[in-house]
């Protein structure tokens, strides 16, 4: 999602690991995907997945609507 909100192709999942290896060097945060006051258990499991480095998390939503 990260890939195709920046404009650019995702890898083909046909390319077997090498998607997946592409996937792990990660995009970085993608314009627009912001995240407000995720509860310590979701943070906690987007940390863990490593989705985290793909949103912009804030506190709450008036920082979250101001970031843009």
């Amino acid at each position: 999602i990260a890939l195709l909100l920046r404009g650019q192709q995702p890898p083909d999942p046909e390319n077997g690991w090498s998607a997946f290896h592409a996937m792990a060097s990660g995009p970085g945060t993608a314009p627009g995907l912001k995240l407000a006051s995720p509860g310590p258990r979701v943070a906690q499991i987007l940390k863990k997945v490593g989705f985290d480095s793909y949103f912009e998390i804030h506190p709450d939503v008036e920082a979250a609507v101001a970031a843009f």
